[in-house]
C-alpha cells in the first residue's frame, strides 16, 4: 500500500506511520479529530483509542510504539505523545520546544530526529530522558522543508535549490540540483523517501505530485507522468 493512497476515511490532515508488517498507522484526520486506525495490506481497518484531536502531526514508529510530534488544532501545536500498541493507549511526552506541523520523523541511533515544518530546524529527541536538543546548523532563512533518511539530510528551498548534507555534519550542503516547489505554506508540502527518490505532495488536496530522482538529479511530475527538468 502506498502511504499517499489515502482511503476515505482519512484525508490530507492525517499523518502515517508504517509498521515493520507493511501495515499503516493512521492518526488525526481535523483539529477536532484524534481518530487512530490501523490499516492492513489488505485495507482492512482496525480502530484504535483516539488521540489529541488534531490535523497535521506527524508519526514514526519505534519499538511497538507510535511517537507522534506536533500538529494542528486553533493554530500550531507543542504536542508530543506515543501510543502502546500492546496496551493500545496513548501516553504524553514532554512538549516539543516551539509549536509546529506536518515534521518529517526518523529514528536514528535509538533517538528520534524531528525536522520542523515551520521552524524549519532539527530536533533530537531522547527517548530513555524524554529530552529535546537542537541540532544547529547554519543556513539561509527562508521557506523550506527538511527531510532525513538514515544518515542523510535533505533541504528542499521553495524557490531555491536542494541540498543534501551528513547528519554528522549538518553545516556542511551539498547543492544537487534545482527546486521545483513555489512559495507555498511548509503546512502544504509533504516529503517522504522511498528507494533512492525524494517524494513531494504539494497543496491542501494533494493535488501535485513530484519525485526527484537522486541518482539521476532529475524532477518527475507524477500527475503527467514524465520528466519536467
Amino acid at each position: 500500500m502506498n502511504p499517499l493512497d489515502i482511503p476515505e476515511e482519512l484525508n490530507r490532515g492525517t499523518c502515517i506511520a508504517q509498521l515493520p508488517n507493511g501495515d499503516l498507522f493512521c492518526y488525526g484526520k481535523d483539529p477536532s479529530s484524534g481518530i487512530s486506525l490501523i490499516i492492513d495490506k489488505n485495507c482492512k481497518i482496525q480502530m484504535l483509542p483516539p488521540g489529541t484531536p488534531c490535523a497535521f502531526s506527524s508519526a514514526v514508529y519505534f519499538e511497538k510504539r507510535i511517537y507522534c510530534f506536533g500538529g494542528l488544532r486553533y493554530g500550531p501545536l507543542t504536542l508530543a505523545e506515543w501510543f502502546d500498541l500492546e496496551k493500545q493507549k496513548w501516553i504524553s511526552l514532554k512538549s516539543i520546544p516551539d509549536a509546529d506541523l506536518n515534521c518529517h520523523c526518523i529514528v536514528y541511533n535509538g533517538e528520534i530526529l524531528i525536522a520542523g515544518s515551520i521552524n524549519a530546524n532539527i530536533l533530537r529527541y531522547s527517548i530513555n530522558y524524554d529530552k529535546y536538543t537542537k541540532i544547529h546548523f547554519k543556513f539561509e532563512q527562508r521557506k523550506r522543508k527538511i527531510l532525513i533518511n538514515l544518515d542523510r539530510l535533505y533541504l528542499i528551498e521553495f524557490g531555491g535549490f536542494v541540498y543534501e548534507s551528513e547528519i554528522a555534519n549538518p553545516n556542511k550542503w551539498n547543492q544537487i540540483g534545482m527546486s521545483r516547489i513555489s512559495n507555498n505554506h511548509p503546512a502544504q508540502v509533504n516529503c517522504s523517501y522511498n528507494k533512492g527518490a525524494i517524494y513531494i505532495a504539494v497543496g491542501l488536496s494533494n493535488e501535485s505530485y513530484y519525485k526527484f530522482d537522486l541518482n539521476k538529479k532529475k524532477w518527475f511530475n507524477l500527475n503527467k507522468e514524465k520528466i519536467i527538468l
